[in-house]
């Protein structure tokens, strides 16, 4: 689902090879993490390359926080959806421009910082 091979192209826009907490956490024995392609966005933003099932090889802006209907007290936030792109260089150019998401009535999410993978 999460593919570590990266592309010339994804190395020249920055996209770098990363280990991250395993979101999937499934199977008899789960890594605890896995690599991945990666263009950080700040603490608490990023695009990952995701291999979709339907879709083929796409690049995810997710943020790591809680959806505003979430508890905020008592709930652990994770990684959100914000949009998903065919092209890397689209990804980037819009998450930069402030460009959320395709969906306007789109429940906000509320940025939390992840803890370290150490």
């Amino acid at each position: 689902m999460y593919p570590s091979k990266i592309s010339e192209e994804e190395k020249i826009l920055g996209y770098e090879i990363c280990e991250i907490t395993n979101p999937e956490q499934q199977g008899l024995f789960p890594s605890p993490t896995i690599t991945v392609v990666i263009y950080p966005l700040g603490e608490s933003d990023r695009i990952i390359k995701v291999n979709h099932p339907s879709l083929g090889i796409v690049y995810a802006h997710q943020r790591y926080g809680l959806y505003e209907f979430q508890d905020q007290e008592n709930r652990t936030p994770d990684w959100k959806p914000v949009n998903t792109y065919w092209d890397p260089n689209e990804a980037i150019a819009k998450a930069l421009m402030g460009f959320e998401t395709m969906f306007p009535n789109r429940v906000p999410i509320f940025k939390k910082i992840p803890p370290s993978i150490t």
